[in-house]
Order: structure tokens, then C-alpha cells, then sequence
């Protein structure tokens, strides 16, 4: 079963255009029943076991409960590429503006698709896009949901289609990988919010910060939300905006007296940040400490700098490490991101809370607990050490 799934995904990804599953349907098969004699699991195991491979999907009907038999009519539906449908345990929607969200459109799915392969159980996951934001596409979107019987949605958006979300999804189960519940004001039972908190990594960060702060920061809404935080009961700071084009760092960083023996936050992209701390060295900047949050939790940061220009930079971190080697290969095997991105993060973390509530157990691969419809992350300080990110305590 599991094979199957796989290659299926696969094929779709090669596909895809936009990141997005090909939305070109292969022709339908059929096999009608012919007799009107019932078939029982009993009947059904005969069946197979005389390798009666197509009675044994005429016959199969939506009462029988045995998994193993489920298993089986999942598989050969799937190479016959059949229209009968099989009351799966496990069926989960996933919503998202393609236009806005861009790749996580693929790498979402990736993530859910590698926790459901992981649970060895069938299930039936399917792709709904709104195009964007609006009011009438996220009607229309989830109208298609709902129509398909699916009730329990992945929805991958940012907070401008929250209200829109909330507005249409009575009788969904929703969970929203990308949002914090801290900065909406949306309080729906239905709702379950994924979304680190930026608020309590800056929070933290402000302890290891002195009274003097030089904060850079770019023209995105995540930059310029991080730098309102930051300001926040702050009196003496130092604001520099980064263009993306940047070159004059001698003017940026060289010239300028104000980071001398400051706190400085990096609210910048990895590759942006990665440029400022080499600067900073080149410089020989005396600076009191380099603190950011979770934008530069980043591999990518230990290639594009030296040690010395990481020796004062402290990251908070809210992604746990994967236990579950199972759940880590099928995410390899895919090409995805579990340990360093944080919507795949809690992308995962959301599917299995929408698993437990389809199966109605409590199965736990993760530590974080919900509160107040809020995944609640564990914020970790980190150091680079030895060429690789490692927890430390303070």
C-alpha cells in the first residue's frame, strides 16, 4: 500500500506545475457486480485467495471494517485506478492559496503525505486551492470541501484569509500550520493554530540583550512585525533597513557608531544575515551580542559564514527533534525539510492532531501540547558550535 502511495505522489509532483499536484485527471475504471448474492469477509479472503482479484472488488462493500481487507481493496483500486470508493480511516483536506503561499503549496503536502505514510494505515489526502485570499475563492474552495464530505482540513494561509476561514468553515475541524492564535483575535473552537509565537522568541531574546539595541530589518511583513516586537518597551534603539541589493557596507556597518557595544537583532533571511555577520567581523565591530529568531535557524548559515563571525550570535529555536526514524525517512525520501523549517514543522505537527482525532487515540510523536487552540513550542537558545546548531543553557 504504503509503494503504492508513493509513487502516485511522486508521479503528480513530476507533473506539477506551480508546485501544485497536476490537475489533470487519468481515466476512470469500473467493475460493476453482477450478482446480487452478499459477500462477508469470509467470502471476500476466498476470493482473494483464488486470486479472484476483481469479484473480490465487486463484492466489497463500505460495512466491512477488517483493515487488512481495507489494505487490499486500497491497493488494487489504486492500480486499477478505480472509481469505487473505500470509507477510508483517514481522510484530510488541504486548503492553501497557491498564488500566495508558493512553494509551501508542495512542501506542505510532503509533510502531511510523510506523517500519514508513517502511521501505516490507508488514507485519502487531497489537494484544494483558493488561487488567493479572497473572500469568494476561500467560499468556493471550501464549498468544494464540504461537498466532498472531506471534514477535517489542513489550511495553509496567512492572516488575511483568516476571517474568511473562519467565516465559512462551520462543521470543519481546521488547523492552521502558519498562524500564531497571538496575533489574530480569531477564538473558534473549530480552529487549532500551528504557528510559532515570534512574540515569546523575542521575549527571550530581550534577556540576553543589554539597553542599547541596533535592530536590521527588510521591506517583509515578517521583518517589519519582528522590529514592532522588538521596539516594544525599548527606548534606546538603532533601526537599519536592508535593501536586498545591498552593497555599501562600509556606510551599513563600517561607518557606523551606533552598534558599537550593541544588542544587535537580525530580523533579516539567512543570506541577508549571513552577509551582516561577516561584515560585522570584517569591521571588527565591538558589538555586545547578535540575537535573532527563528528566521535564521538555517543550515545555510554555517556555509555562508566563519566562526568568528558567529562567536556572539545566540538563535532561538521552537523545532524539536524528529524521533521517529520512520516519519525522518519518508520526509528524506521526498526531499523535505522537517528539521530546519518551521510550517513543515508544524505542518506535521498538525496532522497528527487531526489523525488523533479521526482515530481517537492519543498518539505522540512530538512534545509540544495544545492550549487554548495553540500548539504550544518549547523556545530553545542556540549556539554554533563545532559546525552545527546546539542547545544551550543560560
Amino acid at each position: 500500500m504504503k509503494i503504492i502511495f508513493i509513487i502516485f505522489i511522486l508521479i503528480s509532483f513530476l507533473n506539477a506545475k506551480s508546485y501544485l499536484l497536476s490537475s489533470l485527471s487519468i481515466p476512470n475504471s469500473e467493475i460493476i457486480d453482477l450478482s446480487t448474492k452478499p459477500c462477508n469477509e469470509e467470502c471476500l479472503n476466498l476470493h482473494l485467495i483464488r486470486k479472484e482479484v476483481f469479484s473480490f472488488l465487486a463484492k466489497f462493500n463500505k460495512s466491512i471494517s477488517n483493515s487488512e481487507l481495507k489494505n487490499k481493496l486500497l491497493m488494487y483500486s489504486s492500480l486499477f485506478n478505480l472509481k469505487k470508493e473505500l470509507m477510508l480511516d483517514i481522510r484530510i483536506a488541504i486548503l492553501f492559496p497557491q498564488k500566495k503561499i508558493g512553494k509551501y503549496a508542495l512542501s506542505t503536502t510532503k509533510s502531511i503525505l510523510s506523517y500519514l505514510l508513517a502511521q501505516d494505515r490507508g488514507f485519502k489526502i487531497e489537494t484544494f486551492d483558493s488561487i488567493n485570499e479572497s473572500e469568494v475563492n476561500i467560499q468556493r474552495a471550501i464549498k468544494e470541501i464540504k461537498d466532498k464530505e472531506y471534514r477535517y482540513v489542513i489550511a495553509i494561509f496567512t492572516n488575511s484569509g483568516l476571517k474568511y476561514l473562519d467565516k465559512y468553515s462551520q462543521g470543519l475541524n481546521l488547523f492552521i500550520p502558519t498562524i500564531n492564535k497571538n496575533s489574530t483575535d480569531i477564538n473558534s473552537s473549530n480552529i487549532v493554530f500551528g504557528g510559532i509565537d515570534y512574540k515569546a522568541q523575542i521575549k527571550k531574546l530581550k534577556k540576553f540583550a543589554n539597553e542599547k539595541v541596533s535592530i536590521f530589518y527588510d521591506k517583509s511583513s515578517v521583518s517589519k512585525n519582528l522590529t514592532k516586537y522588538i521596539e516594544k518597551n525599548s527606548t534606546n534603539i538603532y533601526k537599519a533597513k536592508v535593501d536586498s541589493d545591498e552593497q555599501d557596507f562600509k556606510r551599513l556597518i563600517g561607518w557606523n557608531k551606533n552598534l558599537n557595544y550593541s544588542s544587535i537583532f537580525l530580523n533579516t533571511p539567512v543570506i541577508t544575515s549571513s552577509l551582516i555577520l561577516s561584515q560585522l567581523s570584517f569591521y571588527e565591530k565591538p558589538i555586545y551580542r547578535v540575537l535573532s529568531t527563528q528566521v535564521n535557524y538555517n543550515p545555510l548559515l554555517l556555509s555562508l559564514t566563519q566562526n568568528r563571525d558567529r562567536d556572539k550570535l545566540l538563535i532561538v529555536n521552537s523545532i524539536s527533534k524528529v524521533s521517529n526514524s520512520l516519519l525522518s525517512d519518508y520526509n528524506k525520501l521526498l526531499g523535505n525539510d522537517l528539521n530546519y523549517d518551521w510550517i513543515n514543522y508544524s505542518t506535521t505537527l498538525g496532522t497528527e492532531y487531526m489523525f488523533n482525532l479521526i482515530i481517537k487515540e492519543k498518539n505522540k510523536n512530538f512534545n509540544e501540547n495544545i492550549f487554548n487552540n495553540q500548539i504550544i513550542y518549547n523556545n530553545d537558545i542556540i549556539k554554533i558550535k563545532n559546525s552545527g546548531f546546539k542547545s544551550v543553557l543560560y
